[in-house]
């Protein structure tokens, strides 16, 4: 069951907002349409049919709406550095096209953030492997692995029901799943066609 009031939140009051990241100046809130096409257009990236996608983080939750970047966790029992770096980095840049953020961690297995899941308001030791952003050269340099406690549920966000991480597509395949994009085309995400091209506000990036 959804926790989205549209009275109090109606899509008009964020769906003509993005947000700017040194990455990409304009990452827009996210709109289901847009997000299914823009997956659909990583299916074309090299080595990326060799790796399992899940979706997780707010769109897999019970308040998807409004939230300005994905979270896609990769996972193959195989690492491969200088291949998933290439990779994330080219799903980084596929989704900067339709101006949308993926936010894309590897693990080995996606058991680990399955079973935090269960448990969202307590502690888990989890290892992810992620992309770093070089401010001084302005690029994406290298990977990085980090073991850190990781909480599911944040605080600001106590009211959500997160889901068992949605799995967008096998490893060695290179077809998404139908029942899939069906539950994230059912979803709360709005479309873009509710946007209003003359109302459009970026937030500015800064460094905390």
């Amino acid at each position: 069951m959804s926790t989205i009031d549209l009275d109090r939140f109606p899509y008009s009051l964020y769906i003509n907002t993005s947000r700017e990241w040194p990455w990409h100046s304009k990452c827009d809130c996210i709109c289901k349409d847009t997000l299914t096409e823009s997956l659909n257009n990583l299916l074309s990236i090299t080595n990326y049919n060799k790796y399992a996608c899940y979706l997780t983080g707010k769109i897999n939750s019970s308040s998807p709406y409004p939230t300005f970047d994905c979270d896609l966790v990769l996972t193959n029992s195989i690492y491969n550095e200088e291949e998933l770096y290439q990779l994330i980095k080219d799903i980084k840049f596929k989704g900067f096209e339709s101006d949308i953020n993926f936010d894309v961690k590897y693990m080995e297995n996606i058991e680990p953030f399955s079973l935090a899941v269960d448990t969202p308001d307590e502690v888990h030791q989890m290892s992810q492997t992620l992309i770093q952003y070089d401010l001084s050269q302005n690029e994406f340099t290298n990977l990085i692995t980090r073991t850190d406690p990781v909480k599911i549920r944040k605080k600001r966000n106590k009211e959500f029901t997160y889901y068992k991480p949605l799995l967008l597509k096998n490893e060695n395949s290179t077809t998404y799943i139908q029942s899939s994009l069906n539950s994230l085309n059912d979803s709360l995400l709005p479309v873009s066609t509710e946007k209003n091209s003359l109302a459009q506000h970026t937030i500015p990036f800064k460094i905390i």
